[in-house]
């Protein structure tokens, strides 16, 4: 299967240990109404070197379907089944966001449906079987450890199943399933990883409750310690982490699903709109927009559902808030891959123009607030729309793409723990790598690819021709090539920032590493200066990293062990800002 890196806001620069076989990126799931019947089918995708746990519950209402797809080995994420078809012979759906896709048939009494999973022109066999309850893996023993590697501490396991299959998880990145083997030399346990080109191989302690040794992977060798896990009690943590404050019914507002076009696409959006109860005065209004990659309408991650969090504070102060899942993403049409950030602008002007069509809401009163990418959308959207009244920037850019990779990397390797030499390997190959993505004209695929398996032997300790190299040569193809790429890296915000004459608030998280506030505010600050608005706020935020949450480092690998979504004091800063324009 094709391998395609996940990403969330704005993309670090880093080759991941492992990456989603089939690119499926977090969406919300769509409750069917007043279910009449439900079915429960499971199925194992054997793709490769990497086996997906398929769990599906369908649901009838009336006389349609609608249905769920969980992928166990991708962290539990949970997806929406479209175009399903579910017939007395007929089984088939489709994921949107990845454009996987299902077809098959069920036997005669529908107790099964073998059929295939077909995606970037690759068919697997895929079979599903009804279950009335759905099956736990049988563990014999279960190894988990950390990975200092490079650019993150790593949560990782092996589990050994009684029927001697072997499969290793990158828990942390919610990549898991990868086909694992066991073998012996000497005294020492080897467990070695095809899929991501990983080796581990450790000694067992003398009471066989630990394996310490070394992760070989790439041209890197850290040490790791695998501690064994009681059966019981690694099925009591599969659970889903904590996450207190996403929102629970009763709401003290509405909410409603709704759809609106994008004409200058030719596209439908669809999202969730939250309206304070009505009352006497014409309500302010917000639109949300999300940080780079492929992000349903909740900007989900890690559990945490940071877009939902705030529409509901937004909602109880007054404020309405209209959030909306990316084109190609969730029930929204359009193909995320082949835009550019300028393309997703359009997205973004057409829910203002939506909200402006609505009754109850202060026309005059309707702004944007945007994470990330979406912070240096806003502004594009703003600088064109004379009659939006305030953009909110959070964790905004305002330097190019070029600069801002650079320097997350940097960041993110000394949070880490890297070696100066190792930040000044990967600093200097990433340099070169760039230079290649911008390129005129672009490089095919091909052709980076052989050309960054050079770099990566001349700026690393990769052997000439090893897997190693190639790996890392193709990883890098992988996240920057592609039109998306060649745009976010030369585009200057202070283009659009010079231009805007609504309010704003842009915010920065003081250990954000992926958007260095120390070299973003000051460039944005410059731009409002010489921009027709006189009415501006720049603000750094202590301890707070990227996503808004009080963090330790601010290293991408705390976002998901952080309990926290969103920092209660910005959400206050954020709506009492809008609400005193």
């Amino acid at each position: 299967m094709p391998e395609v890196l996940r990403s969330y806001h704005i993309r670090p620069f880093v080759v991941l240990i492992c990456a989603s076989a089939i690119g499926l990126a977090s969406i919300q799931a769509q409750q069917a109404e007043q279910a009449t019947a439900q079915e429960r089918w499971f199925g194992v995708l054997e793709a490769g070197q990497r086996h997906f746990r398929f769990e599906v519950t369908l649901r009838k209402s009336g006389d349609d379907w609608y249905g769920k797809l969980k992928s166990l080995d991708e962290g539990s994420a949970e997806f929406d089944l479209a175009e399903l078809k579910r017939s007395d012979d007929e089984f088939a759906f489709l994921i949107k966001v990845s454009n996987g896709r299902f077809e098959g048939k069920f036997d005669s009494d529908i107790s099964s449906a073998d059929g295939n999973w077909i995606q970037g022109g690759a068919k697997l066999p895929l079979k599903f079987d009804r279950v009335e309850a759905f099956p736990k893996q049988k563990l014999k023993a279960l190894w988990r450890g950390t990975i200092n590697i490079l650019v993150q501490k790593l949560d990782v396991q092996f589990r050994e199943l009684v029927d001697g299959r072997l499969y290793f998880d990158s828990v942390g990145q919610r990549a898991g399933g990868f086909v694992a083997e066991r073998s012996e030399e000497g005294v020492k346990i080897v467990f070695e990883v095809p899929g991501v080109k990983g080796t581990f191989v450790g000694a067992l302690s003398e009471d066989g409750e630990k394996l310490e040794g070394k992760w070989k992977q790439g041209f890197v060798s850290p040490s790791l310690v695998l501690e064994k896990v009681d059966v019981a009690e690694a099925h009591a943590s599969a659970a889903e982490p904590n996450r207190p404050q996403t929102p629970q019914e009763p709401f003290p507002y509405t909410v409603q699903e709704v759809t609106f076009e994008n004409e200058v696409a030719g596209i439908k959006l669809a999202g969730t709109l939250t309206i304070p109860k009505p009352g006497a005065d014409p309500k302010p209004a917000v639109v949300m927009v999300s940080g780079s990659g492929p992000q349903d309408r909740d900007e989900a991650l890690a559990g945490h559902k940071p877009f939902w969090v705030i529409a509901d504070h937004f909602s109880r102060q007054g404020i309405a808030v209209l959030r909306f899942d990316d084109r190609g993403v969730g029930r929204s049409e359009g193909d995320y891959s082949s835009a550019t950030s300028t393309d997703l602008s359009t997205d973004a002007a057409a829910a203002v123009e939506y909200l402006r069509s609505l009754p109850g809401i202060d026309t005059t009163h309707i702004g944007i607030c945007g994470h990330s990418e979406g912070g240096l959308i806003a502004p594009m959207v703003a600088a064109k729309d004379k009659d939006l009244a305030f953009v909110i920037l959070m964790a905004g850019t305002g330097v190019n793409g070029e600069e801002i990779l650079k320097s997350q990397s940097v960041l993110i390797l000394k949070a880490s723990g890297a070696s100066e030499r190792i930040i000044e390997q990967q600093s200097a190959l990433q340099r070169e790598l760039l230079k290649l993505a911008l390129q005129d004209p672009p490089l095919v695929e091909k052709a980076f690819v052989e050309k960054a398996q050079e770099l990566v032997v001349e700026f690393t300790d990769a052997r000439e021709d090893s897997a190693e190299a190639n790996a890392a040569a193709k990883a890098a193809a992988a996240q920057l090539t592609g039109p998306w790429m060649r745009y976010f890296l030369q585009y200057e915000p202070i283009t659009s920032l010079e231009k805007l004459g609504c309010a704003v608030l842009a915010i920065n998280g003081s250990k954000d590493l992926q958007v260095d506030p120390d070299l973003n505010l000051p460039a944005i600050e410059k731009a409002l200066k010489a921009a027709p608005t006189e009415d501006y706020k720049v603000v750094e935020l202590d301890g707070l990293n990227h996503l808004f949450q009080h963090a330790n480092t601010g290293s991408p690998s705390e976002y998901g062990d952080i309990e926290e979504t969103f920092d209660p004091a910005t959400l206050k800063l954020m709506s009492d800002w809008i609400l005193e324009l």
